[in-house]
């Protein structure tokens, strides 16, 4: 999104490379119009609710996006009338040339409120300077409860073959109807979140098939689908990524 945003404010064959990048054919602000759209889509996916045992079960989204500039730099009315009506955002100006290390801060706990200071450290020291004139920040906050439960107590040690080679990871077990698709190089499963309207898809390479193999092939999977009884998920998936049993 924030890329499109910066499109908005694009001419000549800048313009037409970023379209192009962006996968933009339609004419006029038809594209922001659909970023619009789409935005509005997301935002509908969350939900919330109390179960019988009193627990709220919610899915929270929140995706946001910023432009910070160099105070100095002039933009033009149309340009900022397009961010407010189609991406509900304006551009924020900020001393890039003489305080670029305070707007550096800035820009880190503005990404951190918008995530539930998820993200604290966005732009690391050093990564911005006095030359810096524009800075495109996306951030996607996400909470879901599972719309099945894992059991704290189905969480044990198991083996997780990662590149590297083999590791113990803390990792969930639950007996439940999935989703899944099964290819000769690796297997798909979606667990559902709270409402099901989202869904954590995770794709499990073959042991004997690297991970670039695996993306190769995952378009060949569509088509084939079916159920399973028995899932095993690792709870943690990457950096700024908490899950347990009950949410992620």
């Amino acid at each position: 999104m924030a890329l499109a945003m910066t499109c908005a404010g694009a001419r000549g064959q800048t313009s037409l490379e970023m379209k192009a990048m962006l996968g933009d054919s339609f004419p006029g602000d038809a594209f922001h119009v659909a970023a619009n759209r789409l935005a509005r889509e997301l935002r509908t996916r969350a939900t919330s609710r109390t179960d019988a045992n009193d627990e709220t079960r919610k899915v929270e989204l929140n995706l946001v996006d910023s432009i910070f500039v160099e105070r100095t730099l002039m933009l033009e009315a149309p340009f900022l009338d397009l961010l407010a009506r189609e991406y509900d955002s304006g551009v924020r100006q900020v001393d890039f040339k003489h305080a670029f290390e305070p707007a550096r801060v800035e820009i880190n706990d503005w990404a951190a409120g918008e995530t539930k200071d998820r993200i604290k450290n966005l732009l690391p020291h050093g990564s911005i300077n006095g030359f810096t004139r524009i800075v495109l920040v996306n951030a996607l906050y996400f909470y879901g409860s599972w719309s099945a439960p894992f059991a704290h107590e189905g969480t044990t040690d198991a083996a997780f073959h990662a590149l590297s080679g083999e590791v113990q990871v803390p990792t969930m077990h639950a007996q439940a109807a999935f989703d899944y698709a099964r290819h000769d190089q690796f297997a798909v499963a979606e667990l559902p979140y709270e409402g099901g309207a989202l869904r954590m898809t995770i794709v499990l390479p073959g042991a004997r098939h690297v991970r670039e193999r695996a993306q190769s092939g995952l378009q060949r999977v569509a088509g084939t689908s079916g159920h399973g009884r028995h899932a095993d998920v690792a709870p943690a998936c990457a950096a700024e990524v908490q899950a347990d049993g009950r949410h992620v």
